[in-house]
């Protein structure tokens, strides 16, 4: 059997962790395939971006990283997928290389629904290549985004810019409208969505100045946008795919959105928590953890209590709530710490300077900075965030805020509840909706306003101060969930789909044989009654 892997690291965050974490649960998969699926050969392929943005693929050497897995030698991995991207046991290839090898392949799994945003590199044929219904084998796609939601955070992002000087109140408040909907419903409806492609439709035809003013400034998403829907249009008539998501919201959400925007259906579908990478760093290297961990102790001893915000500086991620919350805090006497870690957050952009001048202006209040801008990033270095996480949650004064507007998975709140066993408060939408209904965030912590999120901050700083911190942390269910999304644990899953999609596979030939057989027949009696 051959299996060919594509991952896509021309994206960070979210999809790069997940990437990183599929690349373990296939190594993993690779040892339980000698036992379950018999002889089976991996190729392994990764898409990024060179200096000047255009794509570049490369054929990584998929048994020298077996061999450091065998050595369970995971920091190395790990270092070659955060650093550079497999580079130096990579061989760079063409496009043509990556489309034969797909086809060959008994088994493809792609890491991103995005590698489909096709550009001056993957041109429009290329996907049709890709998402082809006259090869062998069967896909697995997966989905780690909400398409609708994104699509709606990015319109909100374009107006609170200010770019747009001639954008009407009236398509402000359609625009903003959904948006309220979303934060209190805490998804979007059918008509929400079909609302949202109105818009889109309406920016992307009309002839209002206003259209003409968007189309302008920002034509290259319109652009995206419509080749998604294409890509989306061709997923739904693939026989052969497995459509992967992390979250039973996430699932629905997309698979109508897919309908609202194609007027098709995405066949099969499958519900998988997504691999996470840091915890096979947490089970090999306990002890050097641990060292970390102890000086983390050491700088954040005083139990001041700290609000943790970890996400990319972005609108969708919430990251202005969460400075704007620390002011509030601030301004009204409380002496709280802001730990932020995320990429990109340097001495230069406004938040940071909103954050120093809210410091100095009320003279408390306490920010710390982990990030690569500041030469001081956690997410190059994961066993020290790994470290920080459990100090934090050891002196049990530690709030960890996830304020996203949209939000998918959501890496980071895992990564907190698991590694630090952290009190967690979280806007009650999406993909988080689903960690509530699972148990394994609090109930009492879920907020959907601003005006909801001080007041609930407020209320548990002095739930801390009283000694209640572990009232809201379920450990037993934390503990479920690491075994949930351990990349060995996964790949045992992903063996049985591979192993069931074989199946899967007969069914669709003898279907297609059959429909053959019986318009073969048809047609011969329509000649018959021609006769």
């Amino acid at each position: 059997m051959r299996i060919a892997v594509l991952l896509d690291y021309r994206w960070g965050g979210g999809i790069k962790t997940f990437c990183t974490g599929a690349l373990l649960s296939f190594l993993k998969l690779k040892e339980l395939s000698k036992l379950s699926l018999g002889d089976v050969k991996i190729d392994f392929y990764v898409m990024t971006y060179d200096s000047n943005n255009n794509v570049e693929y490369f054929k990584v050497d998929f048994n020298e990283l077996y061999e450091l897995y065998k050595k369970k030698d995971i920091k190395k991995i790990i270092e070659l997928a955060n650093k550079e991207n497999y580079a130096s046991i990579s061989k760079q290839i063409r496009l043509d290389d990556i489309l034969e090898g797909l086809f060959n392949s008994d088994f493809i799994f792609i890491t991103n629904v995005g590698f489909a945003v096709y550009n001056n590199s993957l041109e429009k044929e290329d996907l049709d290549k890709i998402l082809s219904n006259n090869r062998k084998g069967i896909y697995m796609l997966m989905f780690h985004t909400d398409y609708a939601g994104n699509f709606l955070y990015n319109l909100v992002e374009f107006i609170n810019s200010g770019k747009l000087k001639s954008i009407s109140e009236t398509t402000k408040n359609r625009i903003y409208s959904l948006l309220r909907k979303k934060i209190e419903r805490g998804y979007m409806t059918d008509e929400d969505q079909r609302e949202l492609m109105r818009i889109i439709e309406y920016l992307s035809n009309s002839n209002t100045e206003e259209a003409i003013e968007f189309r302008n400034k920002y034509g290259w998403w319109l652009d995206e946008v419509r080749k998604y829907i294409y890509t989306f249009g061709k997923l739904t008539r693939l026989k052969n795919v497995i459509n992967l998501f992390p979250t039973h919201i996430i699932s629905d959400s997309n698979s109508r959105f897919i309908k609202n925007a194609t007027r098709s259906n995405i066949k099969k579908r499958e519900v998988l928590p997504e691999p996470m990478f840091m915890i096979l760093l947490n089970k090999y290297y306990k002890e050097e953890i641990e060292g970390y961990k102890n000086a983390y102790l050491n700088i954040y001893k005083d139990n001041k209590i700290n609000l943790l915000y970890v996400g990319r500086r972005s609108g969708e991620k919430g990251v202005d709530d969460v400075i704007r919350l620390f002011e509030d805090l601030v301004k009204e006497g409380e002496d709280v710490r802001l730990i932020i870690v995320a990429p990109e957050f340097g001495k230069n952009t406004e938040e940071y300077k909103k954050l120093e001048e809210v410091v100095n202006k009320y003279g408390r209040g306490e920010v710390h900075i982990y990030s690569n801008a500041l030469g001081n990033s956690l997410h190059e270095y994961p066993l020290y965030y790994i470290g920080l996480l459990k100090a934090l949650g050891e002196l049990k004064s530690t709030i960890f805020i996830n304020p996203a507007y949209t939000e998918s998975y959501g890496f980071s709140t895992l990564e907190a509840l698991i590694f630090g066993k952290l009190l967690t408060i979280y806007r009650d939408v999406d993909g988080l909706s689903e960690l509530k209904e699972r148990g394994y965030l609090n109930y009492q912590t879920a907020f959907r306003t601003y005006e909801d999120l001080v007041n609930l901050t407020k209320k548990i700083i002095e739930e801390i101060k009283n000694g209640n911190y572990d009232k809201y942390v379920n450990r037993e269910a934390i503990e479920m969930l690491e075994k949930e999304v351990d990349p060995e644990e996964l790949a045992e899953k992903y063996a049985e789909i591979i192993y069931l999609s074989k199946e899967y596979e007969k069914i669709i030939h003898n279907e297609s044989e059959s429909k053959y057989n019986n318009n073969s027949e048809a047609q011969s009696e329509e000649i018959e009654a021609v006769a």
